[in-house]
């Protein structure tokens, strides 16, 4: 019997005439109502519930409790194991002589209190009552164990498939296990070691907290931190984007259906899996980002170690004397300052532009949408010229879009001209002399600003020389840089001119080409600290000038080395020189931030002129109809003072609706309101701009007629003073628009002094008159966007439009006449609102002008000593941090020293790590390289064309062992005998580049292994060591014309096998759900051609049969056996005639091996392990397969 909407009543004769009743637990569960927990059931007389009234009908009882059953059998059993769940107590209430409970997953995988569930439908007593249980069988007491398996030892009948006898009873075929043995590739190594160290940092802050006797509570916080960090860790040996703390972790609200996956070039920056390539630059960018901090506070406690050499000078006079002349102190501090330089200049390197990069351009732009990679790219234009005219009315421009966490600060680019068609145009049907190839001469190099709102601002223009005839300057890069820029992910390149013009017989086709490199700095200098750096060493070095010793016969460090005489005018240059480079910067930087305010008040002109075109449109269409509106007596404010936005149509509107229309006319105008007021109130959470727009509390007046709304609409605006007059909302405009790109010292001043603005230094000035703007431009922006009375007056509009497109005969010349104002209104209104907005971004242009100008007026700042008199107390906390007592400088001196030191390690390190992922990428450049050109053909293949390796000068096959400075050799044997011949704990680089530690060098591979020397199958796409492998095999299986079933307990990691399967045109499904879909799922893999279904084990584990399949991959290691033994055994059941095959992958060097090795103990002791495991994990953050406990955790990093 099933439970089915079709069902008739069963009498329990018919039941008990059968030799065997089959039932499922969904039609057991059915009939709890209709059991003893019903107490309205039918009884006898005086045993039921007593009620009021007599029920109306009657609950007819189960036949399933009607009968005393010979013996109830329940297959998948652990369905029972819960006693509150509807199918145990149903189970309950059934009368049988023997009961008997058949499963094949583990007991509760290891919950003791499932077990007396199972118990309790068995009638064990006295065990079937709850204190019994607790009291003889809690873990708690001795001999507990001992205990449980005397009673199961009675009622236990254990089979397993590993017994020949049982196996050839059932008729399942031998199961065959193989273990793939992985290697990382260098990319994947590099990220798992990353996760390495966070996880062993935090085993020893765990380590350090329990030294010290640390509560219970302490230790068992920290023991969580420590499973959270290995379960990330155990994600990393997937795939870098496996997890919480995966790069770039794939988003679970794709769009619907299948994914597409494809990992060429042409892989789109913003799919949602990366490719190798792409995770590649994110950690480039991460160790960059490490490197630009660790500078940054190298630098800060350098130029904090050589101001205090300079306040020791100075401390003399308040009687603290020091061992050292002036001029040595001032020696010292000089040549810190100029470290600094020398450090800033040494890192700065332009290089290319990291990252992908879609390239957008004008009309007749050819790759657009074309993703290119670290800032190179071609840029060409292809444009008809049939009306003849000249270029200069034509510029062309093209844009790169860096993906979002990509924005570049662009330090140099390099240009060259093409002026040969490319090959695609040449063999078109168009001949080389029909085509007019244009040489581009002034062009300008331009990047988004946020703060306009997107909108580009000039950075750097150049012009490009035209070369001769036969074309040699197209061959040379022209080279351009010295300018500075702030960071954006938008950059783009502008061609205002070009050396050639039409010929005299003009061309219709015309070509543009440009081959473009943008560079940025390998760390990237803080402009400011370079500024203060240069100021402060200029007055180092002529207080050092000025010093009484006699310098002229001291030696002065006044570079790179230390020079003798002539050292005075040796330190004048270098003082003009530091001066001159000082000034420029401090120029360059203003005048880049000059641009982007008179950008913004270009585009606040450019708005409020539009605005005003509108304006007078509107006046015009007002005096062309205002007699229509006289003639029938409405009140008009056609000629009311100034109209402008203070247009009020809807007024006249509501006013033809009360005299003329007619009853269905009306009502049709008040439900179109109330309609779109609903649709507009549950979509207002949503909105995107609630901080400028007016928000209130209540909702719009309640209305019943035209009248009504009139009075309700005229009530809101009056509660909340809205008024739709200009002159309202552009008094603070008007205001914006006069701030100056040079304001005043008081204007600095009062800025920099304001509570407000500088709320971050700990100001306590006067709030300026730069905020209280702000204020009224929030305002403003408040009323004129208000989105419920605009939701009001568009139904008021919407109902217009349909009547005169309806054509109705109700006045319809005014019904034109109002639809032209209300379209005249809306148009006014919307320019207003960018006016205001545009406001809003010219404001912010103004704020970051001031706060440019006081940060370089800090940036000259230093520390100092005391004043004579003064009171400390006046002082703000900023402005007393630049404050040092006399007898604090040696303790100051001290700590930036040992910060400095601490800081330039960093440094070291993560410049190391940054070598090594630059020489990863630039490999992986040249082995594509090598493929692409070895595809081709030519005679030499790609392993030649690679590159060598200098010390056996034979080219890379293998892995490759890279030092600390980033050179790398081959591990074997060119490593063993770096190692051997220097006989200590670090390798001398043989290009003479410095020292590495043994224990630092990296080991670079990009081979998929299995047993660490065989390559496996060819994969479209690179997926990552294991993503590879998988699918190689998985294709294999295909091939065969095998199914299988993968397994993993990451949903990310079965995403990107996903789109890697669907790269390589594998056929799969995947079921994400219970129910209905999974079950199609299910159904569909059985049926048709698909070859794989991907599961997640928690899903896909239990009681799941899927003999079609011979293969299981299980794509890690699980810690909990039971899970592991059950997701195998989907494919190893009764009904399987074929051999079947368990696939598991391992990375070798990783946690993955010693979790596989305790799973398969725990295997060899299944059942007791079972019963003590959830005693045991009390961590509950190592995944879906259970916990650790502390000892593992420790065990494991051991």
């Amino acid at each position: 019997m099933a439970a089915t909407k079709q069902f008739y009543l069963a009498h329990p004769k018919r039941l008990a005439g059968a030799d065997i009743v089959v039932t499922t637990f969904d039609a057991l569960m059915a009939d709890l109502g209709h059991s003893a927990e019903n107490p309205y059931v039918a009884k006898p007389i005086g045993t039921g519930r007593g009620l009021r009234k007599r029920k109306r009908y009657r609950v007819v009882p189960s036949p399933l409790t009607s009968i005393d059953w010979w013996r109830v059998c329940l297959d998948e059993a652990q369905r029972i194991e819960t006693p509150t769940a509807a199918s145990a107590r149903m189970a309950l209430q059934l009368s049988a002589r023997h009961r008997w409970c058949v499963s094949g997953t583990p007991v509760g995988r290891g919950k003791l209190d499932d077990l007396f569930g199972l118990l309790l439908f068995l009638g064990a007593r006295p065990f079937g009552d709850k204190r019994w249980f607790q009291a003889c069988f809690s873990l708690r007491h001795r001999g507990a164990m001992g205990r449980i398996g005397h009673v199961l030892s009675d009622m236990l009948w254990r089979s397993t498939k590993s017994n020949d006898v049982v196996r050839r009873q059932m008729g399942v075929p031998e199961q065959v296990e193989k273990k793939v043995y992985l290697q990382l590739s260098s990319v994947e190594k590099h990220f798992y070691k990353q996760q390495l160290e966070k996880t062993i940092e935090v085993k020893n802050e765990r380590d350090a907290v329990g030294g010290r006797k640390a509560t219970k509570r302490r230790k068992d916080k920290y023991d969580g931190l420590l499973s959270q960090q290995i379960h990330r860790l155990r994600a990393a040996c997937c795939h870098p984007q496996v997890g919480t703390s995966g790069i770039r972790r794939i988003n679970k609200r794709g769009r619907k259906g299948q994914r597409t996956g494809s990992n060429d070039d042409s892989f789109s920056p913003n799919a949602r899996v990366l490719s190798m390539d792409q995770i590649l630059d994110r950690l480039v960018t991460d160790a960059k980002k490490k490197c630009e901090e660790s500078q940054r506070i190298a630098i800060l406690h350098t130029n904090g170690l050589a101001s205090l050499g300079r306040l020791k000078v100075e401390a003399k006079k308040f009687g603290r004397p020091d061992s050292q002349p002036d001029a040595v102190l001032l020696q010292q501090s000089v040549k810190s300052y100029l470290d600094n330089l020398h450090l800033m200049d040494e890192n700065a390197t332009p290089t290319s532009a990291l990252g992908e990069a879609t390239l957008l351009g004008c009309v007749g732009f050819r790759p657009s949408r074309k993703v290119v990679r670290d800032g190179h790219a071609v840029l060409d234009w292809q444009r008809s010229n049939a009306c003849g005219r000249s270029t200069e009315t034509a510029p062309a421009w093209a844009r790169f879009e860096f993906e979002e966490g990509f924005s570049k600060r662009i330090t140099a680019l390099s240009v060259r001209c093409l002026e040969k068609l490319p090959g695609d145009l040449e063999a078109g049907p168009l001949i080389a002399p029909m085509w007019n190839i244009l040489k581009p001469r002034n062009c300008v190099l331009q990047a988004g600003v946020e703060s306009l709102g997107g909108s580009f601002v000039d950075v750097y223009g150049f012009d490009l020389p035209a070369g001769d005839s036969e074309g040699s300057a197209a061959d040379n890069w022209e080279y351009f840089s010295g300018f500075i820029s702030g960071k954006s992910k938008s950059w783009r390149i502008v061609i205002n001119s070009y050396h050639n013009d039409f010929s005299s017989d003009p061309i219709e086709n015309i070509y543009i080409g440009l081959e473009v490199r943008l560079m940025e700095d390998e760390v990237a200098t803080d402009s400011f600290q370079r500024m203060h750096t240069l100021h402060n060493v200029s007055l180092a070095l002529s207080s050092l000038m000025q010093c009484d010793e006699n310098v002229c016969e001291q030696q002065v460090y006044i570079g790179d080395q230390v020079s003798g005489a002539p050292t005075v005018q040796d330190a004048v240059d270098k003082l003009e020189t530091m001066t001159e480079e000082s000034q420029k910067l401090e120029k360059v930087y203003m005048e880049r931030a000059v641009n982007v305010h008179r950008a913004s008040q270009l585009k606040l002109a450019e708005a409020m002129k539009e605005r005003d075109n509108c304006k007078h449109d509107l006046e015009v269409t007002m005096h062309t109809i205002s007699h229509l509106f006289n003639s029938f007596g409405t009140r008009s404010k056609v000629h009311e003072g100034d109209t402008g936005i203070g247009d009020t149509w809807f007024e006249d509107f509501l006013s033809l609706m009360h005299l003329r229309g007619s009853t269905n006319q009306r009502h049709s105008l008040c439900e179109l309101v109330h309609k779109d007021l609903t649709d507009f109130y549950e979509t207002f959470v949503e909105a995107k701009e609630l901080e400028t727009m007016r928000v209130r509390s209540n909702r719009f007046p309640s209305f019943n007629d035209v009248d009504g709304l009139h009075m309700a609409f005229n009530l809101r605006m009056h509660n909340d003073e809205v008024t739709f007059s200009p002159c309202a909302h552009l008094e603070p405009v008007e205001l914006v628009s006069k701030l100056s790109p040079s304001p005043a010292l008081q204007e600095i001043h009062e800025n920099s002094c304001c509570q407000k603005c500088r709320a971050d230094w700990n100001q306590t000035g006067p709030v300026c008159s730069h905020c209280k703007l702000e204020d009224e431009l929030v305002r403003s922006q408040m009323q004129v966007n208000d989105p419920e009375l605009m939701c009001v007056l568009k139904s008021m509009a919407k109902w217009l439009k349909g009547k005169q497109a309806e054509g109705s005969n109700f006045d319809h010349q005014l019904i034109v006449a109002l639809n032209a104002r209300a379209s005249k209104f809306f148009d006014l209104h919307d320019k207003t609102r960018k006016v205001v907005d545009n406001a809003k971004l010219a404001w912010r242009t103004h704020f970051d002008l001031l706060s440019d100008l006081d940060e370089l007026k800090q940036t000259k700042s230093s520390s100092r000593l005391p004043r004579e008199g003064e009171d400390l107390s006046d002082l703000s906390i900023h402005e007393a941090g630049f404050v040092v007592q006399p007898c604090d400088i040696s303790a100051q001196f001290m700590d930036n020293e040992a910060r400095q030191a601490m800081a330039m390690a960093d440094l070291r390190r993560n410049m190391s790590t940054l070598r090594y992922l630059k020489n990863q990428k630039l490999a992986r450049k040249e082995r594509a390289s090598a493929e692409v050109q070895s595809r081709s053909g030519g005679g030499q293949n790609g392993e030649e064309r690679g590159a060598t390796c200098v010390v056996c000068l034979s080219p890379f096959d293998g892995d490759r062992a890279v030092l600390s400075c980033g050179h790398y050799f081959h591990e074997s044997p060119c490593l063993e005998r770096l190692i051997a011949r220097s006989g200590g704990n670090s390798i001398s680089c043989p290009m003479r580049c410095g020292r590495t530690r043994i224990e630092d060098v990296f080991i670079a591979t990009n081979k998929r292994k299995d047993d660490g020397s065989r390559s496996t199958r060819e994969v479209k796409g690179c997926w990552g060591t294991k993503v590879d492998r998988l699918v190689g095999d998985i294709m294999d299986v295909s091939d065969l014309g095998q199914k299988a079933i993968v397994f993993s307990q990451w949903d990310d990691f079965l995403s990107i096998i996903e789109a890697a399967l669907e790269a390589n045109g594998v056929k799969f499904v995947r079921p994400k759900s219970g129910g209905r879909k999974f079950g199609d799922a299910v159904k569909a893999f059985r049926s048709s051609n698909c070859s794989v279904i991907m599961m997640n084990v928690k899903n896909g584990a239990e009681g799941l049969t899927l003999v079609e399949a011979t293969h299981v991959f299980m794509v890690e290691p699980l810690l909990n056996c039971g899970l592991d033994i059950q997701a195998v055994n989907r494919i190893h059941r009764i009904g399987q005639a074929q051999k079947t095959f368990v696939h598991r992958y391992l990375v070798q060097n990783t946690v993955e091996e010693k979790i596989d090795r305790w799973r398969m103990e725990r295997q060899n002791n299944h059942f007791e392990d079972d019963l003590q495991e959830q005693k045991k994990h009390n961590i509950k953050a190592g995944g879906i397969d259970g916990g650790f406990s502390p000892s593992e955790l420790h065990d494991l990093l051991n």
